[in-house]
C-alpha cells in the first residue's frame, strides 16, 4: 500500500482564473497564486510516516521532501505535472476545497501538511483516498473532462 502525497511549488503572479462562466481577471491573493511544477510522491508506509511526522513543521517537511526527491527509489516512483495541475484542479473542483471529494482529491489531495502554503501546496491522501481518487478518474469520461 501506498500513500501519495503531493507537492506544488508555486509563485506569486496574477492568475487568470479559468472556471466556466468567469468574467473577469483579478490579481490572486497569496494563497491562490500559480505554481511552477506539480509533483505527486508515491510513498512505501515508511516514507509516508518520515513525511506525516513533520506535518505543520514547514522547514522539517521541505527537508523530509527534499530527501525523499534525492532518493532514487523515491523519485522512481514520482510524476511530474508541472504547470498542468492547475487547469486541472480548475477542470475538475472549479470550487476548491469546497468541492465534491474525490474529485478535489485528484490534484488537492485529503489534507494540507503545511502551515503556510504561500511558497508551496503540500497535501497528503492515504491509501484508501487514493482508490478513491483512481475510482473517480477511472469513470471520467473524455467528454465530462473537456465540459467540466
Amino acid at each position: 500500500m501506498c500513500a501519495d502525497v503531493n507537492v506544488h511549488m508555486r509563485q506569486r503572479r496574477p492568475r487568470v482564473d479559468q472556471h466556466p462562466g468567469y468574467r473577469g481577471v483579478h490579481p490572486a491573493p497569496a494563497s491562490m497564486t500559480l505554481m511552477q511544477r506539480g509533483l505527486h510522491l508515491r510513498l512505501t508506509p515508511a516514507e509516508a510516516a518520515r513525511v506525516l511526522v513533520t506535518a505543520g513543521d514547514d522547514p522539517a517537511l521541505r527537508a523530509a521532501l527534499a530527501a525523499l526527491e534525492e532518493d532514487v527509489a523515491a523519485s522512481g516512483r514520482a510524476g511530474e505535472i508541472d504547470k498542468a495541475w492547475d487547469p486541472i484542479a480548475c477542470a475538475l473542483a472549479p470550487e476548491g476545497p469546497a468541492a465534491d471529494w474525490p474529485a478535489r482529491g485528484v490534484i488537492g489531495g485529503a489534507r494540507s501538511l503545511q502551515h503556510d502554503a504561500d511558497a508551496s501546496w503540500v497535501t497528503h491522501s492515504s491509501p484508501a483516498e487514493v482508490r478513491d481518487v483512481a475510482a473517480f478518474l477511472a469513470a471520467l469520461t473524455d467528454p465530462a473532462f473537456r465540459t467540466a
